[in-house]
Formats: structure tokens, C-alpha cells, sequence
């Protein structure tokens, strides 16, 4: 199955993202930092937790959050019952269709800049791993250029091969298939994974 630039995997970043950002909010709290967009009081903790469990020391966490919850929120601002979830869900949720590649976006952007090591490796805990398998798989079953795929193979295959293979840089590139070292293990994984070997 040959995939194209289309189907970049920005599924997988962004519900992975968000998955993992609900989950840190229940997480032992520290000093609230908060942002205010449109009075609007935002706790920036969650989502600092999930950048520095993601990216550790090779990233700014507190300069990601500052830049992409302000974007997040411009991108939604319009419509009232998205403004709406802003509030009650600790500034980041997950979108549909077009908002949500421009929410991935933003999200990968504002990583992108503030990375302060280009050699650190993206590792993922064993949690974090379950959650990016589970989110993957999901997101596999769901659409239709998969349908040949074995969906939980082919998620544990990317997640395992991933982690600690990667730079942080590539995780966040602009065109996931354009990473020589992503390339091959996204082609190896649907190899692997293919329901007609």
C-alpha cells in the first residue's frame, strides 16, 4: 500500500497531543501558571507537563504553551460553542477536519521554534506509549486509506520504532515522508502490517 503526503500521520500528532495533555491534567498539581486570552483564564500546567514529558530538555516547554494556546484559541474564537470548550477544557481540545490540520499545525509550528537542542531524541514513557499506541490505532481503523492494515500491528510497530529513533526536529517536521529515517519506518510498519502479505 503506498501512502501518500495526504495522510501525513498529523492524526497521530495532534490525538496523541491532546490525549496525552487530558491525562496530565489529572496529574499532582503544581504553582498554577495561567494565561489570559479574552478574559479567560487558562492553566498553561497541563499542557507544560505533557511538552516536558514529550520533548524533555530539548524543548522550551513554557515558551510552546505561550505561543500555541493563544493560536489555538484565535483559530476557534468565532464560533461560540468552540469558545466555549476552550474554557472548560484547559485551553486545547481535539477539532474536526480542516480546524484540526490547522490545529496540528500550529501545535507543530510553535514546537519547531522553540526546540533548544536539535539532537534530542523523542523517547516515549511506557505510558506514553500505550496512550500514542491506543490514539494511533483509533485513528487507523478510521480511515479508509488503512483499510489493509492490521490497525494494532501497524500502531505498535510506528510507536516502538519511533521512540528514541527520532529526532525531536523530525517528529515535527513539516512533511513527515520527507525524513529519510520516517520514511522507512512508516513503509517497513505497513509492510509489516499489511493484511495481504
Amino acid at each position: 500500500m503506498q501512502v501518500t503526503n495526504g495522510t501525513k500521520f498529523n492524526i497521530f500528532i495532534a490525538l496523541s497531543f491532546i490525549g496525552l495533555w487530558t491525562c496530565n491534567y489529572f496529574k499532582p498539581k503544581e504553582k498554577k501558571q495561567e494565561l489570559v486570552i479574552d478574559n479567560i483564564h487558562i492553566n498553561k500546567n497541563p499542557c507544560i507537563g505533557v511538552i516536558k514529558d514529550l520533548f524533555g530538555k530539548g524543548v522550551d516547554s513554557t515558551k510552546i504553551c505561550d505561543c500555541l494556546i493563544p493560536k489555538f484559541y484565535a483559530l476557534i474564537k468565532s464560533d461560540t460553542n468552540l469558545v466555549e470548550r476552550f474554557k472548560e477544557s484547559y485551553g486545547i481540545f481535539k477539532l474536526d477536519g480542516s480546524l484540526q490540520d490547522s490545529a496540528i499545525s500550529l501545535m507543530a509550528s510553535c514546537v519547531r521554534t522553540n526546540i533548544v537542542d536539535t539532537n534530542s531524541k523523542f523517547h516515549l514513557t511506557p505510558e506514553y506509549s500505550s496512550v500514542f499506541k491506543r490514539v494511533l490505532k483509533k485513528g487507523i481503523e478510521t480511515r479508509k486509506e488503512f483499510a489493509n492494515i492490521e490497525a494494532e500491528n501497524f500502531s505498535s510497530c510506528i510507536i516502538d520504532r519511533l521512540s528514541g529513533n527520532i529526532t525531536i526536529k523530525e517528529y515535527v517536521s513539516n512533511d513527515y515522508f520527507e525524513v529519510p529515517k520516517i520514511k522507512k519506518i512508516m513503509t517497513d510498519c505497513l509492510t509489516q502490517s499489511s493484511k495481504h502479505k
